[in-house]
């Protein structure tokens, strides 16, 4: 879409009481794509809607304020005057090229962080753009299906820097009756009634943004050795069950194992328990991949045949790994 010889409009501060939400921004702009990328109207009525129509309303008037070259029709009626029953959004052929352009100047504001104040829950654009690159990374990039309307924002920016191709977009309302939807959709995201599904190409949005993003010095992390008394506790048990020919151990005779004895006794709540023991094991872990100069494990979690876990540690190290590791502690003063 070519918006070069269409006359420039600015973008208007909007005069209200209470901060819009973010999900409400990004239906807005979900609405906005949908009529430049299809000319059928977008008819929303309270016999496919079981929701509040009352938020219909609400997106309907946001977005009349905000994007005033989208019609909406009914949204003028007032409650308790003239029941309303029915929402359409449309947009003209021939203002396409205009709302593309207000769009545009709403984005400059938007990407430079100057709306901030005018939304509640609005993460920076930075932000924003990194978790659209890390979930747009793990799918087809040249046929993205994009489902979660908290990219909408990010979309838009890729369409129009011309770096995302739309292929298809359809929208719905309703969570039981979905409006011109392909499939059955999955459950709503950050909205109650908003729900989206594109297909659009983003190959170049995400080599552009690679190729751009600034290379931060590489500064090598110096690792911690945290906890080195409980690591130890830790390798001599796990010594000691593997020279009895014992391969797992049990959460609860890994909390048993203190550097300090528990100054009084506390009811037992397993939950709780098995939690303790499992950040015991991950403030430990890294202390012992740099003692025995590798990235092998010490225990690993068993899961059962559901993945979940059976209250049971596999002692995943050999008894020469172990026997280095305390060794090294013993010569090096550590613990």
């Amino acid at each position: 879409m070519n918006n070069k010889e269409v006359k420039e409009v600015k973008v208007k501060p909007i005069n209200r009481a209470v901060k819009p939400s973010m999900a409400l921004y990004n239906s807005i702009i979900a609405i906005a794509l949908r009529m430049l990328y299809n000319n059928k109207p977008l008819v929303f009525t309270t016999k496919d809607y079981t929701g509040n129509f009352a938020d219909v309303l609400v997106l309907a008037q946001e977005l009349h304020q905000l994007l005033p070259e989208i019609n909406c029709s009914d949204i003028s009626c007032k409650f308790g005057v003239k029941p309303i029953n029915r929402v359409e959004f449309s947009l003209p052929e021939i203002r396409k090229p205009y709302l593309l352009n207000y769009l545009s100047e709403y984005m400059e504001l938007y990407t430079s962080n100057k709306l901030r104040s005018d939304t509640k829950n609005l993460p920076t654009w930075h932000t924003q753009q990194v978790d659209f690159i890390r979930f747009a990374s793990d799918t087809y990039t040249d046929n993205c299906i994009i489902k979660d309307i908290e990219y909408m924002h990010v979309l838009l920016h890729g369409i129009i820097a011309e770096l995302i191709q739309i292929k298809s977009i359809n929208i719905g309302f309703d969570s039981n009756k979905i409006l011109e939807f392909a499939g059955k959709p999955d459950i709503a995201w950050n909205d109650d009634f908003i729900r989206v599904n594109i297909r659009a190409d983003v190959t170049q949005y995400i080599e552009e943004y690679r190729n751009t993003k600034p290379s931060k010095p590489m500064t090598p992390k110096k690792p911690k050795l945290e906890d080195i008394p409980t690591l130890k506790l830790f390798l001599e048990f796990a010594l000691r069950k593997l020279k009895n020919g014992e391969y797992y151990v049990s959460f609860m005779e890994l909390n048993e194992l203190r550097v300090r004895p528990q100054r009084k006794f506390v009811k037992q709540n397993y939950e709780k328990i098995a939690t303790n023991v499992s950040n015991r094991i991950s403030k430990i872990r890294p202390a012992f991949k740099v003692l025995s100069n590798s990235n092998n494990e010490l225990l690993i979690a068993d899961k059962g045949f559901d993945n979940s876990f059976s209250g049971n540690y596999e002692i995943v190290a050999s008894e020469e790994m172990i026997k280095a590791v305390l060794e090294k502690i013993r010569i090096d003063g550590l613990g």
